[in-house]
């Protein structure tokens, strides 16, 4: 999780680092974690380095993810973040 706190989509999502540590691994579930139903979630190493893909035609849980960002993100940046989603 640590390899995302200074990547610039994850830090406009989750500015501040208590906000991210807490709600950064639902984002992930939510938005890549099919690519394990799908067999298209690889790692290396013993998960030091991890890549989740969903095929074409599978989404993330469009509801589940509106609901995190709608919980999670400040109310600052939340209209922008929806738009984006």
């Amino acid at each position: 999780m640590l390899a995302f706190s200074t990547d610039p989509a994850a830090l406009w999502l989750y500015p501040d680092p208590q906000q991210f540590a807490a709600n950064f691994p639902s984002f992930v579930r939510i938005f890549g974690g099919k690519a394990f139903e799908q067999g298209s979630a690889y790692f290396i190493d013993g998960f030091l380095g991890a890549a989740l893909w969903l095929p074409p035609g599978v989404h993330p849980d469009a509801e589940a993810l509106a609901g995190l960002i709608q919980r999670s993100v400040s109310e600052d940046s939340l209209e922008e973040v929806l738009a984006v989603f």
